[in-house]
């Protein structure tokens, strides 16, 4: 790579972060437009139950942070919180350090609400095998007889097809079979998009100054002279059922303290790359099923 193509891509990353940084209010009013159809589509006016299902410590602020970072801004009173933590990470031999580790890292993420945290100790591993049966008991001992109960965890692939991913992701579409009033959140893991998936808040930040564009042109101009594909786009983007949260610059410099902080005990070289370059600490795109 030559001096000045090195030098262009500093000058493009120093300009993204600085646009990130400037329109961290414009990103929140997007993020709003998510919250209130949450809250609409799911009557969250009345006392809901978020039941938050993760396969280790860590995985609540490593991948859903831009979530829970926005509803925990929710009225207290109507949402509270369950996590489901399947194994407590013991496969360096640090599952109580990694227990006590987690719920820091929840107090934090979830500063204010209600929330219970309930570990389980399913053996950690990419080679692991974990009882669905077990877990579904797990599940629906806690949940109880809730209606219509909300389930937040992984699509189907996992992120970077983690297997203990896939099976929470099982288990919750078991429970929902057997309770058809469940909704579930699934976070979209892009498959084998790795442009995607490591391109960190550069895609939904362009989304974010092109729908501000459109909506400018459109006060001034009615959408006179607009191309259709244009307001094509603005309209599948504002109409989108698909629930997406971007996590403005505070928010996220807060959630990568919180993992700093309280996740000390896997804060490694790679785990600064991760939050410099991955999409899911900057974005989550739920699919709601």
């Amino acid at each position: 790579m030559t001096p000045y193509i090195t030098f262009r891509l500093i000058k493009l990353t120093l300009y993204s972060w600085f646009f990130y940084l400037l329109l961290s209010s414009r990103i929140q009013l997007s993020n709003n437009a998510s919250l209130n159809a949450f809250t609409k589509s799911h009557k969250v006016t009345s006392p809901k139950v978020m039941n938050i299902l993760i396969a280790h410590p860590d995985d609540e602020v490593m991948f859903f942070a831009p979530t829970l970072s926005q509803l925990q801004t929710l009225n207290h009173t109507n949402l509270s919180f369950n996590i489901f933590c399947f194994s407590n990470g013991d496969a360096d031999g640090l599952g109580s350090i990694r227990a006590k580790e987690l719920n820091e890292s929840i107090s934090l993420l979830l500063r204010g609400q209600q929330y219970s945290v309930h570990l389980f100790d399913h053996k950690d591993g990419m080679n692991e095998t974990w009882d669905e049966n077990l877990m579904l008991s797990q599940l629906e001992t806690v949940i109880g007889d809730i209606d219509n109960p909300l389930i937040l965890t992984f699509d189907s692939k996992g992120v970077s097809g983690h297997v203990n991913h896939r099976t929470c992701h099982s288990v919750a579409m078991t429970y929902k079979s057997l309770h058809p009033g469940t909704a579930l959140f699934l976070l979209d893991s892009y498959g084998n998009n790795i442009i995607k998936k490591y391109s960190a808040f550069v895609f939904e930040l362009m989304k974010v100054i092109l729908t501000f564009l459109l909506e400018l042109y459109e006060k001034i101009f009615q959408n006179k002279f607009l191309p259709t594909f244009l307001i094509h786009y603005y309209n599948q983007h504002t109409n989108n059922d698909k629930l997406t949260f971007f996590i403005p610059f505070p928010k996220y410099a807060f959630a990568y303290a919180t993992m700093l902080n309280a996740h000390q005990s896997q804060v490694v070289w790679f785990r600064y790359g991760w939050w410099a370059c991955s999409r899911f600490v900057f974005v989550n795109d739920l699919h709601v099923v």
